[in-house]
C-alpha cells in the first residue's frame, strides 16, 4: 500500500532550515563579526561572479532539499504557486507595503542613531542611475534567489502542521534575520520586519508567486522604495 503524503513536522522544518540556510547563515555571521559594518544601502550589492556563484549553491541546495522532502512523503500540493490575474497587484502591494517596512526601520535607526537625516542623500547618491548595476547575472540570480527564499519562508514554513506552525513562523523570522546580518545589523532588522509583514499578508494571499516575484524585483533595486521617488 502506497504511503499518504504529509505535511511537515517542525523538526523537518529544522532540517529544511539547515539545508536552505545554514551555509548562508554561517557566513553572514563570520562576515559581521570579522567585517566592519557594511553602508545600508550598498551592503547587498554583489559582483556577476558572486550572484553566479550563488545561484549554483541555491541550485545545489534545492537539490537537496527536493530530496530531503521527498524522502518525507512531503504533499507538494501544499506549495501553491499559481498565477492569476490579481497576481501583478498583490505584486505591486507587495512591494509598497514591504518596501516602506524596511524603510520605516532603516530611516528610524539612522535617524536615531545619528540625530540627523544624512541617511537620505547617501541614498540618492547610491541610486544615481537605478539600471546601471543591472546584469544577466544579477537578473537570473533575482529570479533564483526570490523564488529559493519565499519557496521557505513563505510555503514550507506555511506547510508546517498546526501545531507546529507559530513555532515555525517565529523561527523563520530569525532564520531570515540572521542570514541577513552581513549587510548589518539595522537592516538585517528591517528584512526580518518585512517577513514578518509577508507573514501576516500571506494569511489573505494562498499563493507563493507573488511573494516570489516581489523578493525578486528587491534583490535587483534594494528592498525599499523611497529612494526611487527622491
Amino acid at each position: 500500500m502506497k504511503s499518504a503524503k504529509r505535511p511537515l513536522t517542525y523538526l523537518d522544518f529544522v532540517v529544511l532550515s539547515f539545508i536552505f540556510f545554514g551555509y548562508f547563515a554561517y557566513v553572514s555571521v563570520v562576515g559581521y563579526i570579522h567585517e566592519p559594518a557594511p553602508d545600508p544601502i550598498l551592503a547587498s550589492s554583489f559582483s556577476d561572479d558572486a550572484n553566479w556563484s550563488s545561484i549554483l549553491i541555491e541550485l545545489t541546495f534545492l537539490v537537496a532539499a527536493g530530496i530531503y522532502l521527498w524522502w518525507r512523503k512531503f504533499d507538494v500540493k501544499l506549495l501553491d504557486f499559481s498565477v492569476n490575474k490579481m497576481t501583478l497587484p498583490m505584486v505591486i502591494g507587495l512591494l509598497i507595503v514591504g518596501g516602506l517596512t524596511t524603510d520605516l526601520v532603516l530611516y528610524g535607526s539612522y535617524g536615531i542613531s545619528t540625530g540627523g537625516n544624512s541617511f537620505i542623500p547617501d541614498a540618492t547618491q547610491a541610486q544615481t542611475d537605478l539600471f546601471a548595476h543591472i546584469s544577466i547575472a544579477l537578473l537570473l540570480f533575482a529570479v533564483v534567489n526570490g523564488f529559493y527564499e519565499e519557496l521557505f519562508f513563505m510555503g514550507l514554513t506555511f506547510a508546517v502542521l498546526p501545531k507546529h506552525r507559530l513555532y515555525a513562523l517565529i523561527s523563520s523570522v530569525f532564520v531570515r534575520f540572521i542570514f541577513h546580518i552581513y549587510q548589518g545589523l539595522w537592516s538585517a532588522v528591517a528584512i526580518a520586519m518585512m517577513g514578518v509583514v509577508f507573514i501576516a499578508l500571506r494569511q489573505k494571499i494562498k499563493s507563493i508567486t507573488p511573494f516570489a516575484i516581489a523578493h525578486a524585483v528587491f534583490d535587483v533595486f534594494g528592498a525599499g522604495i523611497i529612494f526611487l521617488f527622491l
